[in-house]
């Protein structure tokens, strides 16, 4: 089996950071920003933690723009 391409890794990526922002919105929605951790965002979009780390460091205020407005 050979290594994936550049072209494909970045369209998991891609893909990964977009259901991580789209999990976000959806719970900060249903649950309000207050309420709503890293850890129920990796959980809706059926990643690990860590993963919402990598893509917004500093999290929380990487967060607040697409989540609330």
């Amino acid at each position: 089996m050979s290594p994936r391409s550049a072209l494909v890794n970045e369209e998991l990526r891609r893909r990964s950071k977009e259901r991580l922002l789209h999990a976000a919105v959806e719970l900060v929605g249903e649950h309000g920003y207050e309420a709503t951790t890293l850890g129920d965002i990796a959980d809706r979009a059926g990643s690990a933690r860590g993963l919402v780390s990598y893509y917004f460091p500093g999290s929380a205020s990487s967060c607040s723009p697409p989540c609330t407005g």
